[in-house]
Formats: structure tokens, C-alpha cells, sequence
């Protein structure tokens, strides 16, 4: 069934005095004058003395924000009938305006953290007025923050079912598709409430980081600058900008917005770490330490920023510098398996073998699947003279990336010194094929040992 929305297309405004009906569809209001605004409704009055009040995000919206700025007694005459899908629901005045006030407690108690109070008062205004849209969308976003994300849809698809022009209820449905990883919906969502409210920064913002997490970088871009002509003193967006723009490898412009954003808050440590980080592929290192320095000082507990910081020192040879920030950043976050790899780099480098070895472990208890952390301990055990079990890492390291061209090197060296000749050529000619030039001190010393010529 359709179910007669009184307030639609055109608007014409008048003085009380007007002297003639308008005939609408639904018999309903022939001219109204207003009675009251509030935040999320109007009331209005027939010639009959008869109310009506209509939720803001059931109007369309030029239409709900010239209705917000007529002044109380102005008349508005209606031209044309909205007609929105949805079943019938009749709804007393009276019903209507509990529910109403059950709305605005709700979000009282939402913001008082009383979340039950708040859920329970929501859920109270949509029994009273089943055609509350502003009701269901209050109450997805309470199952949003809950992280209730498959309720949060339905209430928000309520909305948008009952006010198919809801630009809010797109835009918070599209959050919670891309809190659930459907990219495709999120953006959908995103851009008809753009569609709705090309003003909205918000949105252009959050679709810009849903294109940029599925590698769209100028996508993102494009987003991020329309938030910036709406938003000119947006630190965190020319921020997020400038991490696209580092992603396509326009360091210059990156730097040109990280620049922007701290500029606009020099507080901002995600833009100082991140400028750090390209800093750091142009080969800037003091600046990229200075840059990670000012993000532990604003964010002490920063652990990327105290391992990037770290690789730094790492790559300058400062040894202990570097392991103190990865111990720091172990200490910050012990799970996160490319931190002990790292220190096991600087361990060996330091001849530290034994160390070494042991960050490796850990490194792979984490994440399996790294071929650099078995190849780096295979070489450990190289080193330490445990040939059997270096090769047995050189095995796994190759196995998992069958073109790890140091491996098969590596590989070929230990089988040399267990006097296997011709499983050290074989890896021999695997790494030369691979594109690895190859020791000519180690070539000749295997051709004089296996008595052959390659």
C-alpha cells in the first residue's frame, strides 16, 4: 500500500489571510498553517482545525530545510504529494508525540551512556509510531556502538524503507557495511547519500577511506579533496590524503599535505608518523627520525612508530638503538611478529647469533608463513655450525617462496659444507636462473671440492 506523505515537491508561502484551499490527494491538510518546529518534526493545522505532525526525514530534504527556517503561523499551501513506499500505519497525534519524546530520551540516556535506558526508549517510540524513521535510525546506531552490526542493518534499512530520501540512514548503513568488509554496499550507500546531501564532508571522508583500503587510491583522493573544499582546516583529511598520495608514490604532494596537517594541528601524531614514513622511502633519515620522535613524544604508546623508528637506527648501523625501540614496541604490542623479526636482524648483524635465533622463533610462532624469518634463522643455525637444521629452514624458506633466490645461495653453501657437491651445484644454477649474481670465490671453491666444472 502507499502511504500519503503531506509535505512534498513544491512549497508556497503565504500570510494567514490566504484565501483558497488546495485540494491534495489525500483530503487530509488542504493548507497548513505551522504550529511548532521542532529539531526532528513539524505540526501543522488545516483550515479545520485538524493537526498533523510529520517527521523532518520523512520530507525530502530543500524541502525539510526551508520548512526549518519559515517562522511559526506561516501557511503552507501544498502543490504536490510525496508518495512513499510502506505500509499504512495509522498513528494518533497523541502517539505520535509520545513517541517523540521517547525518541529524545533515548538519545538523553545515549548520552549519558545509559545504554539500556537508551535502547529500551527507542524501541519504545517505533511501537508507538511504526512509522518513526528517526527512531529506527537512533536505535542502529546504538547497535552500531554496541557492534551489534546485522541489527544496525535492519534498523537502518527500516529508516531508509520508510524515508527513502534518508541521507543519515545511507551513510550510517554504509559504515556498518564496511565495519563487515562489503566494500561494494558501503560505497553504494555512500554515494546516494552523497547523492542526498552532496554537502555532508563526513561521507565523501569515510568513502574516501573505503576506496583507499581496496587500493583505489585516486578514488580516495578525489574524496579527501572534496572534504577539503568543504572543510578547509580538516587536519585529519589532508592527512588521510597524504597517505594516498604516498601509496601512488607522489611523495612530494604526500609531504606537501602532512606538511598541511600538522600545520592545522600540530598535536596531530598519525601525520608526523606518517610523513616519518615517507621521509623514510625518499631515504631521509634524520628527518624520518625526527618525525617518529615527535610521534612517540604526542602518542608514548605508538609501538609502530617506536619499530619504524627502529629500522631506522637499524639501517644507519645504531644496533642499540634500534633494539631498544623494538623492545619497546614488543613491549607495546608483543604480538606483532615483524617487530622480533626485526630485532633478529639486528642481533645477527651483531654476530649475535644465539638472540637472533630466538626472536626468529617467536617471529615465526606468530605468522607461520614468513619465509624471510625461517631463511634469516636457517642462516642463524649456518653460523652456529648446525648445518642439518639450517638446512631444514632453507627447505621451509623456499618452500613457502619458491623464487627466494638467497635461500637457494644459502642453501648451496651448507650443502657444500656437508661435501653433498651436487645438491650445492643444484642450488647453484636455481639462484643464477633466478637472476642472483653469484660469489666467484664460492664458485671456485666448490668446483675444486666436487672436482667438476660447474
Amino acid at each position: 500500500m502507499k502511504k500519503v506523505i503531506l509535505l512534498a515537491a513544491f512549497l508556497t508561502v503565504s500570510g494567514l489571510a490566504f484565501p483558497e484551499d488546495v485540494q491534495l490527494k489525500s483530503g487530509v491538510v488542504k493548507k497548513g498553517e505551522i504550529l511548532e518546529k521542532t529539531d526532528s518534526d513539524v505540526t501543522l493545522k488545516d483550515v479545520n482545525g485538524k493537526t498533523v505532525t510529520i517527521p523532518f526525514s520523512m520530507i525530502r530534504k530543500d524541502q525539510a530545510e526551508t520548512l526549518r527556517a519559515l517562522p511559526n503561523k506561516t501557511v503552507v499551501v501544498e502543490q504536490k504529494i510525496l508518495e512513499v513506499s510502506g505500509p499504512t500505519v495509522n498513528t494518533s497525534s497523541n502517539d505520535r508525540q509520545a513517541a517523540k519524546e521517547a525518541h529524545d530520551r533515548g538519545l538523553e540516556y545515549e548520552e549519558k551512556q545509559n545504554f539500556d535506558g537508551a535502547m529500551a526508549e527507542y524501541s519504545k517510540a517505533i511501537e508507538l509510531d511504526p512509522a518513526y524513521a528517526d527512531a529506527y535510525n537512533s536505535r542502529g546506531v546504538f547497535y552500531k556502538k554496541k557492534g551489534n552490526f546485522d541489527q544496525a542493518l535492519l534498523d537502518y534499512s527500516k529508516a531508509i524503507e520508510l524515508a527513502p530520501d534518508y541521507a543519515i540512514a545511507y551513510a550510517n548503513r554504509g559504515f556498518v557495511y564496511g565495519k563487515k568488509g562489503d566494500d561494494a554496499q558501503a560505497i553504494s550507500d555512500y554515494s546516494k547519500a552523497i547523492e542526498l546531501n552532496p554537502k555532508d564532508a563526513l561521507v565523501y571522508h569515510h568513502r574516501g577511506l573505503v576506496y583507499k583500503a581496496q587500493g583505489n587510491f585516486d578514488l580516495a583522493i578525489s574524496d579527501y579533496s572534496k572534504v577539503i573544499e568543504l572543510e578547509p582546516d580538516n587536519a585529519d583529511v589532508f592527512a588521510n590524503r597524504g597517505n594516498a598520495y604516498s601509496e601512488k608514490g607522489n611523495f612530494e604532494q604526500a609531504i606537501a599535505d602532512f606538511n598541511k596537517a600538522v600545520g592545522l594541528n600540530p598535536n596531530l601524531a598519525n601525520a608526523y608518523y606518517a610523513r616519518g614514513a615517507v621521509y623514510q622511502k625518499m631515504s631521509n633519515l634524520d628527518q624520518a627520525v625526527s618525525d617518529y620522535s615527535r610521534a612517540i613524544e604526542l602518542n608514548p604508546n605508538d609501538a609502530d612508530a617506536f619499530n619504524n623508528r627502529g629500522l631506522v637506527y637499524q639501517n644507519i648501523g645504531n644496533f642499540d638503538r634500534a633494539i631498544s625501540d623494538y623492545n619497546r614496541a614488543i613491549a607495546l604490542n608483543p604480538a606483532d611478529a615483524l617487530v622480533y623479526y626485526n630485532r633478529g636482524v639486528c642481533y645477527q648483524s651483531s654476530n649475535d647469533h644465539g638472540r637472533a635465533i630466538s626472536d626468529y622463533n617467536k617471529a615465526i610462532e606468530l605468522n607461520p608463513r614468513d619465509a624471510n624469518a625461517y631463511h634469516n634463522r636457517g642462516f642463524g643455525y649456518l653460523n652456529k655450525g648446525d648445518i642439518d637444521q639450517a638446512i631444514l629452514d632453507f627447505n621451509k624458506a623456499i618452500q613457502l617462496n619458491p623464487n627466494f633466490s638467497e635461500a637457494f645461495i644459502n642453501r648451496s653453501s651448507a650443502f657444500y659444507l656437508k661435501k653433498e657437491y651436487d645438491e650445492a651445484w643444484d642450488d647453484l644454477h636455481k639462484a643464477e636462473s633466478l637472476g642472483r649474481d653469484i660469489n666467484p670465490r664460492f664458485v671456485e671453491a666448490l668446483k675444486r671440492a666436487s672436482r667438476r666444472d660447474r
